[in-house]
């Protein structure tokens, strides 16, 4: 399972912009997994995501958990192959990507505007 949680400093745009918002998280994330499967595997993967708004508390918290086997179809040789590891992508260089892609993104949308201090 992967988990990707908005920034702390972005969740304004939640509270305000959270239809644009949301769409963008669920296309980063799957533009992101999708393109560490292609790059790493040559491969495409499946998975099922989840979006939560809100953690136990009630506090606004967006993240998107994402539900997915730990291997890949190569469609080449018509075969699945399981991962070798406990993790199929490193968490580390997954989440700064993602925080990345969510940056450019939401720089490049019309409506939503950045607070004016966000993280680096």
């Amino acid at each position: 399972m992967v988990a990707c949680t908005l920034p702390f400093e972005f969740r304004a745009l939640a509270q305000y912009q959270p239809k644009a918002l949301y769409q963008k998280m669920f296309k980063m994330v799957t533009n992101v997994l999708k393109g560490f499967a292609k790059q790493q595997f040559k491969a495409d993967i499946g998975f099922t995501m989840v979006l939560h708004t809100h953690n136990r508390r009630r506090d606004l918290h967006p993240h998107i958990h994402v539900i997915m086997p730990c291997g890949y179809y190569d469609a080449d040789k018509n075969q699945w192959h399981k991962g070798n590891k406990q993790f199929l992508f490193n968490e580390f260089t997954l989440a700064k990507v993602w925080r990345a892609k969510m940056l450019e993104a939401i720089n490049q949308h019309q409506q939503m505007k950045l607070p004016s201090q966000y993280p680096k």
